[in-house]
């Protein structure tokens, strides 16, 4: 199977492309095939390095509107490093779509935080 297999909207099919992916990796599959399912909690577990990220980030952004400015998508991070890590996957594939993303963690200087927020984002 490939992207294109899971109707998939064509920005996100873009920035897979670009990234250089084209076959998805399992748990992004499972994911990926329950999409009668994606408004629905899921607890998924897998090593890492499985593609848990774009698992979830897929199916989240596949409803965006082009261009939104208002928070639709709060993600919560165990870990800086993790947060981290998945706003730059946010970043990259919202770049597709014309979105931004704040990453807010403790630890760092506040005000580049709340002047990216204050720019407008739509995942936090």
């Amino acid at each position: 199977m490939d992207f294109y297999s899971y109707g998939l909207r064509k920005e996100l099919l873009q920035a897979l492309e670009q990234h250089g992916f084209d076959t998805p990796m399992e748990v992004q599959d499972r994911i990926l095939s329950l999409s009668e399912d994606w408004n629905s909690d899921l607890i998924v577990q897998a090593r890492t390095g499985s593609g848990k990220t774009l698992a979830f980030l897929l199916p989240l952004m596949q409803e965006m509107k082009i261009g939104e400015k208002t928070p639709q998508i709060l993600i919560l991070a165990p870990t800086r490093e993790l947060a981290q890590q998945t706003a730059e996957e946010s970043e990259f594939l919202g770049s597709f779509l014309k979105i931004k993303t704040a990453s807010l963690v403790g630890g760092m200087d506040i005000y580049p935080q709340l002047r990216t927020l204050s720019h407008g984002v739509a995942v936090i």
